[in-house]
């Protein structure tokens, strides 16, 4: 400054203060910079700390699973109670540590798309699994839920991702025990009940569930029965039982085949088994006035032989509707046998349907109108009159039956013009 000209001082001394605001603005700069990184590098130090920590721990919690899995399971169902709660809390205490897990981890959030395409995925996947797992097989869910693989995700670090690995473990290691715990519970509950197999309560239950549809029942037997001889082999006959859905297990089912595998053959006679299952084996209530009205009924209708029967239609308890006639008719037993009212009297069944049924009877086909065979017009005398097509087929069955094995004193009924 003392070299320097007068008018110059000042600009040099602007310049000077300019600089020094300058270095210390830039010294500023460095030290907090360099305090950050040594907040940052003791953050990573006790990152790598918490990592060690929580592999170490998991790697423990490992060994004990491991060890337990060659523990022997009790064969009694209080025991294995306990080991259920146990293990219960056991999974709890880890799904404390989670979010610790999770905030080491720190995976990179996906993008929207991806994102997307997980729950989708998730949906499927969660919805497949409703559909073919059993109310009754179902586990409460302890722990998170891993929605993609470790390859798939990007994590912080390496040791990050060995962390999230290990964690994946962990818990798979979790759930197969939670599961083989819960099998051998459902295991030992089925062997009490089948120390206590009631064949009867059995019967019940599978005859309620199929709803007393003895055909079904019927057609998948039949399905199974690839010879035709009436034996199913033994696996064959638990599998199609159990694929049904019927709420039972392979342990119960195995003991009633052993009830109609008598001679160990392997083989079950289906239609015994279904003859077994038949609700008359129980005691059967006194059949009411309906049921035997209804059993005579049919009884007498079957006994027709034509190709269209006469069709008998029940409309409440008591009324029937015969033929194509649309009028209700009451039916009563009197007297030990069942009648139809006919205008202001009874009549009995038989009796109302001989004269009613076109088909019935050898000449009382019942059909008015011209019927033309081989050329010639037939003509039968009156009776109900045809009013559909099978009317009038059955009918015609009728009269060629009379053409064929003619009565003499029956001649005056059929004329020929």
């Amino acid at each position: 400054m003392q070299t320097a000209h007068p008018e110059a001082v000042p600009i040099i001394k602007n310049w000077i203060t300019i600089i020094e605001s300058r270095w210390d603005e830039v010294l500023q700069w460095a030290r907090g910079r360099k305090d950050k990184l040594e907040i940052y590098l003791k953050s990573l130090k006790d990152l790598d700390e918490t990592i060690d920590n929580l592999l170490a721990w998991l790697r423990s919690l490992e060994n004990r699973l491991l060890e337990l899995q060659h523990e022997p399971l009790p064969d009694e169902i209080p025991p294995l109670e306990r080991l259920i709660e146990q293990h219960k809390e056991f999974m709890e205490s880890i799904a404390a540590r989670q979010q610790e897990v999770e905030v080491v981890c720190k995976p990179k959030p996906t993008t929207i798309q991806d994102a997307r395409k997980q729950s989708r995925g998730r949906l499927a996947k969660s919805s497949q699994s409703r559909d073919q797992t059993p109310e009754k097989d179902r586990l409460p869910h302890i722990g998170p839920r891993f929605l993609t693989s470790s390859a798939d995700m990007q994590f912080r670090s390496p040791r990050a991702q060995t962390l999230w690995e290990q964690w994946r473990i962990v818990w798979q290691m979790c759930w197969e025990r939670q599961k083989r715990l819960h099998d051998h519970l459902l295991y030992l509950q089925d062997v009490e009940r089948v120390k206590q197999f009631s064949w009867d309560e059995w019967r019940k239950r599978f005859l309620k569930y199929n709803n007393h549809k003895k055909s079904r029942l019927t057609d998948l037997f039949r399905k199974m029965d690839k010879d035709n001889n009436g034996l199913i082999p033994r696996d064959v006959f638990i599998d199609g039982i159990i694929s049904t859905k019927f709420p039972t297990s392979r342990l119960e089912m195995e003991t009633v085949a052993d009830l109609f595998d008598r001679n160990g053959e392997g083989l079950i006679d289906w239609q015994e088994f279904i003859a077994a299952l038949r609700p008359d084996w129980q005691e059967r209530k006194p059949a009411t006035d309906s049921d035997k009205i209804h059993d005579e009924v049919k009884r007498l209708v079957m006994l027709c032989t034509c190709r269209q029967k006469f069709r008998v239609f029940q409309v409440g308890e008591g009324k029937y509707r015969f033929g194509d006639s649309q009028k209700l008719r009451l039916v009563r037993i009197l007297r030990s046998t069942v009648m139809v009212r006919v205008g202001g009297g009874w009549v009995a069944l038989d009796e109302f349907l001989v004269k009613n049924d076109p088909c019935r009877g050898s000449n009382e086909c019942g059909i008015e109108g011209a019927v033309y065979v081989g050329g010639r017009r037939i003509t039968e005398y009156g009776g109900i009159q045809a009013t559909s097509l099978d009317a009038w087929s059955s009918g015609f069955e009728c009269i060629l039956a009379n053409l064929e094995q003619p009565r003499t004193h029956h001649e005056g009924n059929i004329q020929v013009f």
